[in-house]
């Protein structure tokens, strides 16, 4: 667990998350320029609402397994017998919520053709969502990173062939393309557990009841706090569909943007999924917060020196993935760029109390930033549309997270400017790094 390893095993899961955030802007390139303002928002409608209600009728189960299967309380056929039920019942769980959803909010609008194939990929998104649960509680980032890369790069050749190679062959490209594609790419993710577990993990499914309601209390935790999360950073999407005065037009926009900011992330994405494994198997709570705040205080500016440069650079980066039909997306991306900042706050610290059991302190500060989002929502989509959108989530992001680290500090007594102002100390192993290939050179 030395700093070393921490570091191997950040740099090794932010590698994956780069690459991923290059192959979202790929995509969302593609969809954007081929299918025009319409196909982006069927691409953000349907797949937002997916990982919208996977986050919450998965019952959490995914985090559950992190937890359980760290603490060894079953032995191996028990433990993925019951896994493996509960994959099976959340999976028939969660296509009944996103049918319903999508009957209320895109059926209309889009046709069940596409919306049918986005209700398929439900269950290979689960079987991946599964299986790194049980990869994070091993520490084997290499399987963790492989489900996202199979899962991405299956997107995208799919979508190459859909939207770009069966047309050149006189095949129209429409809608359930979009979706056609994004259950090849769930099919691909879902491949990565199914090939890297061991063998005695697929068994019969099994439903005992001490185990089940084991997952299921742990998990419920995880199901609400991530439910509201999602509902904080999708729920915009939605509420567009619904206010703004051109849906068609305002979701393809308002989600380009919120595709390139959320490449700022992966920085506290990376290191958070690698707290997880880490504080899961902490000697101590005092060790698992000083690691946290430590990686807070050097993520924090990092992230904070990505926004600016991405400000400066947007509409540049918009024009060459998105084309000049989306130059309105430049906005978008600007406004939500200070709650992307202030939001990479809950990315570190809360990936450490949710692998220490502890996920409902963010349902707390986030459902008070859910509330907010909904009100300015509902004032500011109709005069401005996504631009109203995208400084409500702005707000909401930041109010959110400075809640939870008020809430981090003090449940750990730790002093603000232990959490987050940097120190010299704490760059130290990149300065030496650094040194030593400039000294080679």
């Amino acid at each position: 667990m030395g700093g070393r390893s921490f570091a191997k095993d950040s740099l090794s899961v932010y590698g994956t998350k780069l690459f991923l955030a290059v192959a979202a802007l790929l995509s969302k390139s593609l969809v954007s320029r081929t299918m025009g303002p319409t196909g982006a928002s069927l691409y953000a409608t349907a797949v937002g609402s997916a990982i919208l209600v996977n986050s919450f009728a998965n019952l959490g189960i995914n985090r559950a397994l992190t937890v359980t299967y760290s603490a060894k309380k079953y032995d191996t056929k028990t433990f993925f017998g019951n896994a493996l039920g509960s994959l099976i019942f959340t999976s028939i769980i969660s296509m009944i919520a996103l049918y319903l959803l999508f009957l209320g909010n895109g059926a209309d609008r889009y046709g069940w053709d596409a919306l049918t194939l986005a209700l398929l990929c439900v269950p290979f998104m689960l079987t991946t969502e599964f299986g790194n649960g049980v990869f994070l509680a091993t520490g084997y980032m290499r399987g963790f990173n492989g489900s996202q890369i199979q899962r991405y790069v299956g997107f995208l050749v799919a979508l190459v062939v859909c939207l770009i190679l069966l047309p050149y062959f006189g095949i129209k490209n429409d809608e359930p393309m979009v979706t056609g594609a994004f259950l090849v790419g769930s099919i691909c993710g879902a491949l990565s557990p199914i090939i890297r577990l061991r063998p005695d993990a697929w068994t019969l499914p099994r439903f005992d009841p001490a185990v089940q309601r084991d997952f299921l209390v742990t998990g419920a935790q995880f199901a609400i706090t991530m439910f509201i999360l999602q509902l904080s950073y999708r729920l915009d999407v939605q509420l567009l569909n619904v206010l703004a005065k051109d849906p068609h037009i305002d979701v393809g926009i308002y989600d380009n943007g919120v595709t390139l900011v959320e490449t700022l992330w992966q920085i506290p994405t990376a290191v958070g999924t690698v707290l997880i494994a880490k504080s899961v198997h902490a000697n101590s709570e005092q060790e698992a917060v000083d690691r946290a705040c430590k990686v807070m205080r050097t993520v924090l500016p990092l992230v904070a020196i990505g926004a600016v440069i991405l400000a400066i650079i947007a509409p540049a980066v918009v024009w060459v993935f998105y084309g000049s039909r989306f130059m309105p997306s430049v906005d978008a991306t600007r406004l939500l760029l200070p709650g992307i900042v202030m939001g990479s706050i809950y990315k570190v610290l809360g990936a450490d109390l949710a692998a220490r059991g502890k996920p409902l302190y963010a349902a707390w500060a986030y459902g008070v930033a859910v509330v907010l989002n909904v009100a300015l929502n509902f004032y500011l989509i109709p005069r401005y549309g996504f631009r109203g959108a995208a400084v409500a989530s702005s707000i909401s992001y930041s109010v959110g997270s400075l809640l939870y680290l008020g809430i981090y500090v003090k449940n750990h007594n730790v002093r603000l400017a232990d959490a987050v102002v940097p120190r010299a100390s704490d760059f130290a192993p990149i300065t030496r790094k650094l040194n030593k290939l400039i000294k080679r050179r």
